[in-house]
């Protein structure tokens, strides 16, 4: 028992040869339920889209802030459109380190997302397409974050991504995807938000 956490665990080994072992342990609380967000990072804009789009960088794709459809209460949000390959906005910047991140630190991004039902929901970039994610480069190695895919049409959802930097990483950034390779296909995202997240008493 975790006096400060009111964690209980218990853990055993079940198989034991040739120096290698499968062990299993159990927890009372979840592994994510220790986090604690900090401080909105991204400014109002790139969070309401409530200007235009400055705050974005776009390849693949063209952006602009639509005034006709937007999450909950508001009637804003970002639009993107397929206009080739590896359709996607960056959040701040790409392929640096974005928003202000620093190695050995854990960032959650969180959006909504609206997929129209003549877009699909079947991106040529399967990996990634209509999807929050989040990329960190160390020496020469990119590693890729992703939320769950967008898992219906015309309609909002909420997509979630965690993603820890390395400590040596020399990039670390967010793109919303959308993923269609063929021009003239939309998504739209609105309420973003991005917070560092911190774990005082570990993430349990």
């Amino acid at each position: 028992m975790n006096l400060l956490t009111g964690d209980y665990s218990t853990s055993r080994t079940d198989v034991t040869e040739s120096g290698m072992s499968v062990a299993r342990t159990s927890s009372s609380r979840g592994a994510d339920r220790g986090w604690q967000a900090q401080g909105e990072r991204l400014t109002v804009n790139q969070r309401q889209i409530g200007v235009d789009t400055t705050g974005f960088v776009t390849s693949g794709a063209t952006a602009e802030r639509s005034t006709v459809r937007g999450h909950d209460n508001s009637t804003d949000s970002l639009r993107l459109v397929s206009s080739g390959t590896d359709s996607y906005a960056a959040i701040g910047a790409d392929h640096a380190m974005a928003t202000g991140m620093k190695g050995g630190r854990t960032y959650r991004l969180t959006g909504w997302i609206h997929v129209p039902s003549a877009t699909g929901l079947n991106p040529d970039y399967g990996d990634r397409g209509l999807r929050l994610v989040g990329f960190t480069r160390t020496g020469g190695t990119y590693a890729m974050v992703t939320s769950a895919k967008a898992g219906y049409t015309d309609g909002w959802q909420q997509l979630t991504v965690d993603v820890t930097v390395p400590k040596d990483a020399t990039e670390a950034f967010f793109r919303l995807y959308n993923g269609m390779a063929a021009g003239g296909k939309e998504v739209f995202f609105d309420d973003l938000s991005l917070k560092e997240i911190l774990a005082p008493f570990g993430p349990q």
